[in-house]
C-alpha cells in the first residue's frame, strides 16, 4: 500500500508514466482516493528533470530511497528514467536501422551502459517495495502478491510459426550456414536426416514433439502464426513462406490450440506501417481459430518502435511481444514483467499492454555463432534466474523448425531440458493472454478502506470480483474479495 503525495510543480506525463510503471512493478496499492489514508506517503524530492538523461539512468542502478517514518523519499529524476526505459522513448524517436531494418541494439540506453543483462527497473523497484514497508513502522502494510496460484514468478515459452510447408529450402539454407562455419560434423548429421523425413512431415512432427514436451511439464504456451497470402517476393525475402489456410497449417494451428494453448499473430514485414494490413490478417486468423486473436509479435522482430504499435491497437490487439533483442538476450526494456504501451510522440499511455521478449534460440546459434544447443538453454536459464530472483515473467522463443532434418540436430533434447530447467523452479506457465489478463487486474488494484484489523478492502478493475492475494512484510499471506471499482459490498 502506498499513497504519493502531490507534488510542485505537478508531474510531467513522462513523470507520470514513471511513477506508475514504478508503483506497478513494486506490487504496492495505491488507495482508490485521495481521502483513503492507508500505508506510508511517497514524496518526491528536487526539481523535476526535463528528460531523462545520464542522471537518472544511474538512478535507476542506485534509486537513492530514503526512510522516514510513515514515508518514502524518491528523487524525482528516477520517474522521468523509468519512462525512458520502460517507454522506449530513444527508440521511438531514432533513425538509426540495423540490415534488416530493425533499430539496433545500441541505439538502446542500457545496452550502450552495459545495463541490458539485468533487469533494472524491476530491482529499483523492489528497493522502493523494500523502503516502503520499513517505513510503514509497525501498522498494517500488505502488497500483492507477484502471481496467482502462490506461484513466485511467472515464465512463458512462446513460438514463432515461421515455416510450416517448403522445408527442404529452410534445410538447403541452414546447411549453407553450417559449411560456412566448418560445421562438417553437424552437416552431414543433417544431410542424413533430411534424406530419411523426404516424405515426412517434420515441422508437423517437429510441433507435436514441443507439444508432448510441454504438456509432459504441465505447460501451456504462446504460438505466433503468419497470416498473410505468400508471393515470390515475401518468399524471398523469408518473410511469408505459406498459406495460412493450408491444410497442414491447419491440422498445426488445430493440435495447438486442442492442447490448451494459445494462437496470436506473426506480424508479416508489411504490418510494420501498415494498421489495414495488420488489421486484415488479425481477422484472417480469427476466422481459421474461430475465436478473437489477443496478441501480435512481428516477424524477425521488425518493427518502428511507436508507429508499429499504434497499428496494433487499431487492428484490436491487446498486447504485443516484439520488444526484445533480435541479437542477445536481455532486458530492452528494462524488466521481465509486462508494461503498458508508450507513445513517445503523443506523450501518453498505450491502451496497449507490452510483454518484453527476454531469451531467443537463434540469438545464439545465428548470432553468436554457438552451435551447441544445450549451451543455448544455459544462456536461457541465466536469464530466467534474473527474472525469477526479480519475481518478474520471463519469456523466451523457440522455434519449431529446430529439429535434425531442419538443420539442428540434438535442439528437440535441448527443449527438453530447457522446459524441465524452467520447471524446476516452479513458476506459473500458461499463455501470454492469461498473463496478460492477471497484470491489468494487478495493474488495476486499490485500496478502498482499512478495517480495524488492518486488512484492505480493494477494488479491481473490471465488471466481476475476483480474489485477490496478499502478502505483509513477515511474510503472511490473507486472500480478499476484490470488488468491481464502484461496487461496495
Amino acid at each position: 500500500m502506498i499513497r504519493v503525495a502531490r507534488p510542485t510543480p505537478e508531474l510531467s506525463p513522462e513523470e507520470a508514466y514513471g511513477l506508475q510503471v514504478l508503483i506497478d512493478l513494486a506490487r504496492l496499492i495505491p488507495p482508490e482516493s485521495p481521502e483513503v489514508r492507508t500505508g506510508p506517503e511517497l514524496v518526491l524530492r528536487e526539481a523535476p528533470s526535463p528528460e531523462a538523461g545520464p542522471r537518472s539512468l544511474q538512478l535507476l542502478v542506485e534509486p537513492e530511497v530514503v526512510v522516514e517514518p510513515g514515508r518514502v523519499v524518491l528523487p524525482r529524476a528516477l520517474l522521468s528514467g523509468v519512462a525512458a526505459i520502460a517507454g522506449a522513448q530513444e527508440e521511438q524517436t531514432t533513425e538509426a536501422r540495423d540490415p534488416h531494418g530493425r533499430v539496433p541494439p545500441d541505439a538502446n540506453p542500457l545496452v550502450r551502459a552495459g545495463l541490458a543483462s539485468a533487469p533494472i527497473l524491476s530491482r529499483a523497484a523492489r528497493s522502493l517495495r523494500e523502503a516502503a514497508a520499513r517505513a510503514a513502522a509497525g501498522d498494517p502494510f500488505w502488497t500483492v502478491c507477484p502471481w496467482p496460484e502462490g506461484r513466485r514468478w511467472a515464465a512463458t515459452l512462446t513460438h514463432d510459426l515461421d515455416l510450416v510447408c517448403w522445408w527442404p529450402l529452410s534445410t538447403l539454407a541452414r546447411m549453407t550456414e553450417l559449411a560456412k562455419r566448418s560445421q562438417g560434423a553437424r552437416l552431414a548429421r543433417v544431410l542424413g536426416s533430411a534424406v530419411a523425413s523426404t516424405f515426412r512431415r517434420p515441422v508437423k512432427d517437429a510441433v507435436s514433439r514441443i507439444l508432448k514436451i510441454e504438456s509432459g511439464h504441465g505447460m501451456r504456451s504462446t504460438w505466433f502464426s503468419l497470416c498473410e497470402s505468400p508471393s515470390p517476393r515475401t518468399f524471398l525475402a523469408r518473410d511469408v513462406t505459406y498459406r495460412p489456410e493450408s491444410a497442414l497449417n491447419r491440422a498445426i494451428l488445430t493440435e495447438i490450440r486442442a492442447r490448451g494453448h494459445e494462437v496470436s499473430l506473426h506480424g508479416s514485414f508489411a504490418t510494420v506501417e501498415s494498421p489495414e494490413r495488420m488489421r486484415r490478417q488479425r481477422e484472417r486468423l480469427g476466422a481459421i481459430l474461430g475465436e478473437e486473436v489477443a496478441g501480435v509479435r512481428q516477424h524477425f522482430l521488425r518493427m518502428r518502435p511507436g508507429v508499429t504499435q499504434l497499428g496494433m491497437i487499431r487492428a484490436g490487439f491487446r498486447y504485443d511481444a516484439t520488444f526484445g533483442f533480435p541479437d542477445r538476450a536481455g532486458f530492452r526494456l528494462g524488466t521481465g514483467d509486462v508494461l503498458p504501451g508508450w507513445s513517445a510522440r503523443s506523450r501518453s499511455v498505450l491502451p496497449l499492454e507490452e510483454v518484453p521478449l527476454i531469451w531467443m534460440d537463434r540469438s545464439s546459434s545465428k548470432y553468436a555463432g554457438q552451435e551447441e544447443p544445450l549451451a543455448w538453454v544455459e544462456e536461457a536459464a541465466s536469464s530466467a534466474r534474473e527474472c525469477r530472483d526479480s519475481e518478474g515473467l520471463w519469456v523466451g522463443v523457440w522455434h519449431p523448425y529446430l529439429s535434425d532434418p531442419l538443420g539442428f540436430p540434438d535442439a528437440p533434447r535441448a527443449f527438453e531440458e530447457l522446459a524441465s530447467t524452467l520447471r524446476a523452479d516452479r513458476p506459473w506457465t500458461v499463455p501470454l493472454v492469461e498473463v496478460v489478463e492477471w497484470r491489468a487486474v494487478r495493474r488495476g488494484l486499490r485500496v478502498a478502506e482499512v478495517d480495524e484489523a488492518g486488512v484492505p478492502r480493494v477494488t479491481v478493475p473490471g465488471g466481476e470480483a475476483v480474489p485477490v492475494d496478499l502478502e505483509s512484510p513477515a511474510g503472511d499471506t490473507i486472500r480478499v474479495r476484490g470488488a468491481p471499482a464502484g461496487v461496495h459490498e
